[in-house]
């Protein structure tokens, strides 16, 4: 975040003034944003949440956006490497019956870490999560988990959790095997890392 957006942010908070809208990219890897377009689409006069550059802070964010406005539908977007970073807010939200959704992008890599090692001559050293059922790991906390493999079945699922009165994982299945680079954002350049 930049020294301007950061003392925007603290003078509106000083004067009391509500955060229409914190807009970022994503949680864990710059995918999510383009994503938040496409299959969350915020109605004028809505709000959206989302961090930039920082895997520790979507899922938080939302369990507090829930708090803050529980008549609305509260989604997070996190990559698995965010995600598997704060999933313990998971117990919270079951605890407290916070009904937040989250989307877990999961394509078993910490996709900013490994692009970052594949433009450097692809030496990979621990950026490897493996493949995890972030689903049945929400089960286990006291949560809604659902694992998530198709386009169609997510658009089904992000349906079905409207209204939610519990909090629910949607563990989305996907690849890495496109450049990190073309699922960033829609605007990236085409090159390697966007260059």
């Amino acid at each position: 975040m930049g020294r301007r957006a950061a003392q925007t942010r603290a003078r509106h908070h000083r004067a009391g003034a509500p955060a229409r809208r914190a807009r970022g990219g994503h949680d864990g890897c710059g995918r999510q944003s383009s994503l938040h377009d496409a299959l969350l689409p915020v109605p004028r006069g809505r709000d959206r949440l989302s961090a930039v550059l920082d895997r520790r802070h979507g899922l938080r964010a939302a369990v507090a956006a829930k708090l803050a406005a529980p008549e609305r539908d509260c989604v997070a977007v996190c990559g698995d490497g965010g995600f598997a970073m704060t999933m313990n807010a998971l117990f919270t939200a079951a605890q407290y019956k916070i009904p937040v959704v989250t989307v877990v992008l999961n394509n078993s890599v910490l996709g900013w870490v490994k692009d970052g090692q594949r433009r450097r001559g692809n030496r990979f050293i621990a950026s490897e999560l493996g493949r995890q059922d972030y689903a049945r790991i929400a089960q286990s906390m006291g949560c809604g988990g659902v694992r998530v493999e198709t386009i169609k079945d997510l658009i089904g699922e992000l349906d079905r959790v409207r209204g939610a009165t519990e909090p629910v994982v949607l563990d989305v299945v996907t690849t890495e095997d496109a450049p990190f680079w073309q699922v960033q954002s829609p605007f990236a350049k085409e090159g390697a890392g966007g260059e």
